[in-house]
């Protein structure tokens, strides 16, 4: 299955409250297609300093050009 969980959010501490469930999510479903998909500059560090589960794609997502 595909499950992805969107990090987009402006404030750093939101990735506090995702993290967790990302990580656990994964480590009990380790054949799953796993993403994390940033959208904030703001959670960017603290999301890929803290998904540590093997098999989580980190994809960083750019605002299209104004």
């Amino acid at each position: 299955m595909k499950i992805g969980f969107l990090f987009n959010h402006d404030a750093g501490h939101q990735a506090g409250h995702l993290v967790p469930i990302v990580n656990a999510y994964a480590a009990a479903n380790p054949l799953d297609d796993i993403r994390a998909y940033i959208g904030g500059a703001a959670v960017r560090d603290s999301v890929k300093d803290a998904i540590v589960a093997p098999g989580v794609k980190i994809i960083e997502l750019t605002p299209p050009a104004p």
